[in-house]
């Protein structure tokens, strides 16, 4: 299953990671990329992120069907 993470940075740039899993608290969004690797971002340093689609993104086809 793969899950979109979209961060927002203070600066205003927009980021957006393919992840296998996600977890996060007060003070860490930690995320497990499709490319096996391990992204730590401290919650204090991004102005928000999300986990859902947001209303300007265009939806991702299935391949798979």
């Amino acid at each position: 299953m793969e899950i979109l993470v979209s961060v927002r940075w203070y600066d205003g740039y927009l980021e957006s990671f393919e992840c296998k899993e996600v977890r996060f608290s007060a003070d860490l969004l930690w995320m497990h990329l499709t490319s096996e690797q391990n992204r730590h971002i401290p919650s204090r340093g991004i102005r928000w992120f999300s986990v859902t689609t947001e209303s300007y993104e265009k939806p991702k086809s299935n391949m798979h069907q």
